[in-house]
Parts: C-alpha cells; structure tokens; sequence
C-alpha cells in the first residue's frame, strides 16, 4: 500500500502551470527623432500613414504586391481591415528618439531637444498614441551621463498629471545586469523627484550586444536583465544591426532574415516567456517614392507607385515572418511603413480566420477532445495556439468582436487564454 502521508508529501511540492502574462501591446513602436518631435508630431504622422495608403494601396494588385499571392482571394477584406485601422488608431506605440535616431550633438542643444520634448509630451495628450516613451543613449561610462540628463530635463516638464499613459524608456546596447541595475536606480532617484510612485515608468531593453543574450559562461542573460528589472520591463527588444555588426557580419550581408537573428529571437522569446514582450528590429528599406515634385509625368507616377510597393512589400515579408515566429510587435522607422506593417497583419489574420473559427469551435464542441478538421489534427495545446490568434488579432484591432462570433465563443472568453477553463463553462 502507498503511505498516503509520502503520497500527499509529494503532490504539495506540486505547482501551478504557469500561464503568461498576454496583456495588450502595440503592434508597431514608431521610432523618430527627438530633434523632429514638435506640437503636432503624432497628428502628422498619422497623415502620412494614411496618405500613403491612400495614393499606392488602392485596389487587389497592390495589396497582392505587397503581401504576396496568398493576399489575392482575401484581397478585398484586407484593405478594409487596414482602412480601419488607420482611421480608428494608426499610430499605436511612438518612441521620440535621443540615440541613433538623433544623432551626436552638442550637450547644449540636446538640453534644450530634451527640454522641449518633455514639455510638448505635457501639452499633446489629446492627440498621443496608446503608448509613448523616449529613447536614451546608452549606460555606459562614455554616454550615461548624457542619458541621465537628457531623461532628468525630459521628465522634469512632466508630473503624474501629464506623465503619458504607457510612458516607457528604451535603453539601447545593454551589455550586461550592471547596466540595467544602475539605470533602475536612475529610474527610482527621477521617480522620487517627481513624486511619481515607484514603478511608474517602464523600462525597454535592447537587445544589441552579444553579452546581452549569453554570459561570457554560456549562460542565457536575459532573464537576469529582468530581474535586474525588478518589474520595471516591460519588453526586450532586437537590435539586429548593432548585434550583427558586432558578430562580425559585412554590413552588405546584414538583414532582419539573417540566421543569427532567427537564432536571436528565439532565445529572446524563450528566455523572457511570461514576463516580458519580445519586439522585433526594424526594416531598413524605406518607402520612399524615386521621383518628388509637382508636375509628375506618367511614367515617373509609375515609377513611384513600383517603388513604393516593392518597399512596403519588403517590410510586410519580415512582418509576416515576425508573426509566424510568434513576434507581433515590431520597430518601424517611417510613418508610411506602417502601411506594410497593416497589410501583412490584416493578410496573417484574414487568411487564418475561417480556419481557426472552425477549428476551435470544433474544440469547445467536443469538450476538449481531439479532432479533426480537415486535414489537420488538433488538441489541446492547439486550442491554446488558436486563442492566442483571436485574442492578439483583438488586441491589435485587425480583428473585431464580430469575426469571434462563429467560433462560438466571446471576445470574453478568447481573452481569457484559458482553454480548460473554457470548456469547463460551455460544458
């Protein structure tokens, strides 16, 4: 016989599985810089957003163009989603910029950008995206002194009153927990200051550096970044370039698709499971048209229209990828590559949605058992995976309340992320 004393011993060392942290988060975190942020920056940038949409993504050939022959059937519904959300909330996440984005200037004049900056972010609440924050140099002996004072006269402009919602600080080229302990203490002396309660603002890391992914003992850094954290991050993300660069690949060779990127972020994804977003680099290639000017004849239209589609459909392909590797946030660089961000996400999503309606409602039908749709078979982590896609594709408003509906299940319960739970209540 079992002594049920030995038996109930080992069952209360048990744990609960652990479910993560899936809250709602931007799709996109626009960077520009800070010598450019003026009254009217977000409302600008929404424009140009839309206009670019506007004048190149007109009709199915350009939104096959740009997110592949797998868009053609969905061509239609697809620019609806994206018209949609450039009119409801084009702008989601805004980073003003003081690194590469801005340049090296003199002290004197990033004072006053600094100055300035804190002060429009006080005044331009009405119009600010969902989320907003800044960009600081980095923590190191040569530039952390510049980045404490450019944060200190930012923050100084701003009180609990007009602190942005969402307001986060991104700190590049992170080598190791040093640097993040001792921006947290920055964090908590400038807090204080401003009679802001501890924790406050959040904290961004990029992830640039080789030491910032793997101790020089083989060891994954960064969940002891997070901890250095100490609840502040709220996010890691990839700096491709810097990190390539510094693994010694020839700029001609480095992309967003490059093996050691992949390899990247699925440490990244791995190692910050349940406690923090992964967000992925940027797209170099910009949209920019090839001729400017009034008075434009046809063929240099045309021209334009080419080269604007190819650029946005560079974008899209590493949206795309992003998304399949379970990456649904990402940098842009320019406001009309959002356009590109939207389409390939209304594409991920419009494509995979009577699919996954059928299939999870097929689970909830069935209680959990496995089945079968079509060719494929499902189970329980499945479901897990399918809720994950309506409740992310809610979350960025590429999907509404109306397209959870034939899965049988409520926006409610898709944000849940709890299948078992699910089934239990339509049992």
């Amino acid at each position: 016989m079992i002594d049920d004393g030995a038996l109930a011993a080992i069952l209360a060392r048990t744990l609960d599985y652990p479910r993560p942290r899936r809250e709602d988060a931007p799709a996109s975190v626009l960077y520009g810089g800070a010598h450019l942020f003026q009254e009217k920056t977000f409302t600008k940038l929404a424009a140009i957003a839309r206009s670019t949409f506007a004048t190149y993504v007109r009709e199915a050939a350009d939104v096959v163009a740009v997110v592949g022959e797998s868009g053609r059937p969905h061509a239609t519904a697809i620019l609806a989603r994206v018209a949609r959300k450039l009119e409801k909330s084009p702008l989601e996440d805004v980073r003003v910029d003081f690194e590469d984005g801005y340049g090296v200037r003199p002290d004197a004049e990033e004072d006053r950008d600094a100055t300035r900056v804190g002060a429009l972010l006080a005044t331009s609440l009405a119009d600010a995206p969902r989320w907003v924050g800044v960009r600081v140099r980095a923590f190191d002996r040569t530039t952390s002194a510049r980045a404490a004072s450019t944060l200190v006269k930012v923050l100084a402009g701003l009180s609990a009153a007009t602190l942005p919602r969402g307001f986060v600080v991104t700190l590049p080229k992170v080598r190791g927990v040093v640097d993040v302990e001792a921006f947290v203490d920055l964090l908590d002396l400038v807090e204080a200051d401003r009679d802001l309660p501890r924790g406050t603002i959040g904290l961004e890391l990029l992830v640039e550096t080789p030491s910032a992914l793997v101790d020089s003992r083989g060891a994954i850094t960064i969940p002891a970044l997070l901890d250095a954290g100490e609840g502040r991050v709220t996010s890691v993300h990839l700096g491709a370039y810097d990190l390539l660069s510094l693994l010694d690949v020839a700029g001609h060779a480095q992309h967003l698709a490059h093996p050691a990127c992949d390899a990247t972020r699925f440490l990244m994804l791995a190692a910050a499971h349940g406690r923090a977003r992964v967000v992925d680099g940027a797209t170099t290639r910009l949209p920019f048209p090839k001729h400017r000017g009034e008075g434009l004849g046809a063929t240099e239209l045309a021209e334009n229209r080419a080269t604007m589609l190819e650029a946005l459909g560079v974008h899209a392909a590493n949206v795309t990828a992003a998304l399949a590797n379970g990456i649904h946030q990402g940098w842009d660089l320019h406001p009309a590559q959002l356009v590109g961000r939207y389409l390939a996400m209304a594409a991920h999503y419009e494509t995979g949605l009577a699919s996954s309606c059928a299939r999870i409602r097929g689970f909830v039908e069935k209680a959990a058992q496995a089945t079968r749709a079509g060719q494929v078979f499902d189970d329980a982590a499945t479901a897990e995976g399918l809720l994950v896609f309506f409740a992310r594709g809610l979350g960025s408003g590429m999907l509404t309340e109306a397209d959870v509906v034939p899965t049988g299940l409520t926006a409610a319960d898709v944000r849940t992320l709890d299948f078992p739970a699910i089934v239990a209540r339509k049992a």
